[in-house]
């Protein structure tokens, strides 16, 4: 055996190689190219928020009912159009598509509107309940004397007969709440079908009056939805319910029929003339 360095060896040949190539590249330089590596999202949208579709899904029904109901139980004193605003925005929806959303479920979303009302007022009932049998069980050494009760020397003279202040705020309470009810009271009140007032009776007649025969034909949408716009402190379905009433609907029909008397009168004097 041969080994490197002595004599007769022989290194084995290296293994032939093919020419080296040189690389070509076109003339030029090569263009830039980018990659975009932001995230893109729908046109009004954030990352991690649900785009809605419009119309909504059958599904969503139930959910967009009872935020529909809120905003107008709760804005029970201010106009459709003040309630409706405020949801703007809400579940991704402007204002002009719960206007739309609003007109297509008003037959389903005013029953809870009703219900979420009549839970506010009897709350309210209670509370003022409570708060007149706690006055009731003060101790009459802390009531006022009336004023009556004290003599020009500045003490007190006999005893007067008359029932303390605290007992006559009492005994008037239930005439005065009508008279003096906040507009947001009334409001609420009217949403359940609790109070009317000349005023309200007059407006329906009115109302009633200026559609002449077509009214006979008219859904409640058509009737209420234009008149609780105007008017702004029931909701449509209120009024319908208030009108509806056997004793308001007998109000309204005499008022009705002396409104076209007196225009059969108007008629019959100018043909006259």
């Amino acid at each position: 055996m041969n080994y490197p360095g002595h004599s007769g060896s022989v290194w084995p040949g290296r293994p032939i190689q093919a020419a080296a190539q040189t690389p070509t590249f076109q003339s030029g330089p090569a263009p830039l190219r980018y990659m975009n590596t932001q995230p893109t999202f729908p046109v009004g949208s954030t990352p991690g928020m649900h785009v809605p579709t419009w119309p909504p899904n059958t599904s969503e029904y139930p959910k967009l009912d009872r935020l529909v109901a809120g905003a107008l139980a709760l804005r029970g004193n201010d106009s459709l159009l003040t309630a409706l605003q405020s949801l703007n925005g809400a579940q991704g929806y402007s204002y002009e598509q719960w206007s739309e959303y609003y007109l297509l479920r008003s037959d389903d979303i005013h029953p809870l509107v009703e219900g979420l009302s009549s839970v506010s007022n009897k709350k309210r009932s209670d509370l003022q309940s409570s708060a007149a049998n706690e006055a009731s069980k003060e101790p009459r050494d802390n009531l006022e004397l009336p004023p009556n009760s004290i003599s020009p020397e500045g003490g007190p003279s006999r005893r007067s007969t008359r029932p303390a202040a605290s007992s006559l705020k009492r005994g008037h309470s239930s005439k005065q709440s009508d008279e003096h009810r906040t507009p947001k009271r009334r409001a609420n009140s009217g949403l359940s079908g609790v109070t009317s007032t000349p005023a309200d009776l007059q407006a329906m007649v009115e109302w009633e009056h200026s559609h002449g025969e077509a009214w006979k034909s008219m859904g409640m949408k058509e009737r209420w939805v234009p008149f609780a716009e105007k008017h702004g402190i029931r909701t449509p379905t209120a009024w319908n319910s208030l009108y509806n009433r056997k004793t308001v609907l007998g109000e309204i029909q005499a008022g009705l029929k002396a409104l076209r008397e007196k225009d059969t009168g108007s008629a019959q004097e100018r043909e006259g003339q």
